[in-house]
């Protein structure tokens, strides 16, 4: 269960025992007792440990579960290791509560920190008494208690699905996102989400649908554009079929009504997802045709980042243009120098 660092090409720097201990924060979720004290705090601390040595850095369910269950036993031993949890890296020290280093002695927290831990009192500053938490601090836990329930089946089915997707039972994810769909109003919400839902488990047909229907609703340039660069990116995740080709003309139609993407992340990122469509193809003709039209674009746009210029060098490559494949070769080898250089 203890932090172990492993290392992949897509993660980085990340924790092989992060689902291990998950799975057991969970069941200790259902079934907690005094006795787990020690445990839950070992568990815990693996999680903040997680967090400080993760390239991706982020928060993560496992650390707000954990955190919640070591907070039930109001222990103040434990404000510094909340403390140290809410400053682990940059995501934590946004967007993980402050409440929890107060929750154990609230109004007593400053005199407790003032006698146990000055360095820590000094970076607070009095947060407690200067903000609203005093006020509030009930109402949060009552919201912490209701996020976390003592059973599976009081769990909301948005819940059960991420943490089955998550340990990647993917059957059972689409279960409760199926009943979460069934009961849930129609929203541009849910469909956003479902739009992104499907596209996790891999059910690109559901989310290709409900991203066409959203592109009658964008507004004409830059909006549309970027629906329609969206819907490419799904249709290359699910095999690249040729008739995805009108999508790419539709883009160069948009293009045409405006200039500012040329300086910004939407050239970017449309230049790298016409590529990606190329060399995902299987069709000569779509195939070309998409990459002719992601070189004519990236040839209008402020430097291209690597990843645009190492697809474009793969596009290239499968569909045997020498020359191009050489000339973004060059570029990305020459944008890698440089980022590694940093």
């Amino acid at each position: 269960m203890a932090y172990k660092e492993a290392h992949s090409s897509d993660r980085g720097s990340y924790d092989a025992n992060e689902k291990a201990r998950y799975s057991l924060l969970i069941q200790l979720q259902y079934d907690c007792q005094e006795s787990d004290r020690e445990l839950i705090r070992f568990l815990f601390e693996q999680e903040v440990i997680a967090r400080e040595k993760d390239d991706f850095q982020g928060i993560g369910n496992a650390l707000w579960l954990g955190a919640f269950l070591l907070a039930k036993f109001k222990d103040p031993a434990d404000i510094s290791l909340f403390y140290r949890a809410k400053n682990s890296n940059f995501d934590t020290h946004c967007g993980f509560d402050i409440e929890f280093v107060f929750w154990p002695l609230k109004d007593d927290t400053d005199s407790y920190l003032a006698e146990n831990h000055p360095e820590i009192l000094n970076e607070l500053g009095g947060v407690y008494f200067e903000s609203s938490i005093n006020e509030t601090i009930n109402e949060w836990w009552d919201d912490q208690l209701g996020q976390h329930p003592d059973s599976a089946e009081k769990e909301l089915p948005l819940v059960l699905y991420e943490r089955n997707l998550y340990f990647e039972d993917i059957e059972k994810a689409k279960e409760y996102l199926d009943l979460w769909a069934s009961n849930e109003p129609e929203s541009d919400r849910k469909q956003s989400y479902l739009k992104y839902a499907y596209k996790q488990i891999g059910e690109f047909d559901k989310a290709i649908e409900i991203a066409k229907k959203n592109i009658d609703l964008k507004n004409p340039g830059w909006d549309k554009a970027g629906a329609y660069r969206d819907l490419l990116e799904l249709y290359t995740q699910a095999g690249a079929p040729s008739d995805a080709l009108e999508y790419i003309e539709r883009i160069d139609t948009e293009f045409k009504k405006f200039d500012n993407w040329k300086q910004a992340g939407l050239g970017h990122m449309t230049v790298k997802s016409a590529f990606d469509y190329s060399k995902a193809s299987d069709d000569p003709s779509s195939g070309k045709k998409a990459f002719k039209y992601a070189n004519a674009w990236g040839n209008q746009v402020n430097k291209l980042p690597f990843a645009a210029l190492e697809a474009g060098m793969q596009a290239a490559e499968k569909w045997n243009m020498y020359f191009k494949a050489k000339k973004y070769r060059k570029l990305a080898e020459k944008e890698r120098a440089r980022i590694d250089s940093m």
